[in-house]
């Protein structure tokens, strides 16, 4: 799992069934920030979108609008062989319940639940102690 927030990148890596480790030293996580990357992951994997916006909907309104040429978070779930999942999150629908997503290689916009972007958020702000790849 890759996370980027800002410009700055941190890497989990699965060591054991229930154990992650973080960074080249793959160091295992807390309990609490292994919870809450756990949490993330699974709202990734269950949770479907509010809306689907195909590209002819959106394709007179700049990336920007949504806030998805500077996404304020990405993540990348991969194997040891392959990227399963690529995700930029955006800005927030103005009643904040929602936030544009957009998946590496679809031309779609997804409006998810808010929770799901910011599962990611959340878990970058515990990370601020980590070091960090710019």
């Amino acid at each position: 799992v890759d996370l980027r927030i800002g410009e700055h990148t941190i890497t989990f890596v699965r060591l054991s069934d229930h154990i992650w480790g973080v960074g080249k030293a793959q160091e295992p996580i807390s309990g609490e920030l292994q919870e809450h990357l756990e949490q993330a992951m699974a709202f990734m994997y269950t949770s479907r979108p509010v809306r689907v916006m195909h590209r002819d909907e959106y394709h007179s309104t700049p990336l920007h609008e949504f806030g998805l040429e500077q996404p304020r978070c990405a993540v990348v779930l991969s194997d040891a062989r392959r990227v399963l999942l690529a995700a930029n999150f955006g800005a927030y629908k103005p009643q904040d319940l929602l936030q544009y997503m957009q998946l590496r290689g679809d031309h779609n916009l997804y409006l998810m639940s808010r929770f799901v972007g910011q599962a990611w958020e959340h878990l970058g702000e515990h990370l601020a102690w980590l070091p960090t790849i710019p």
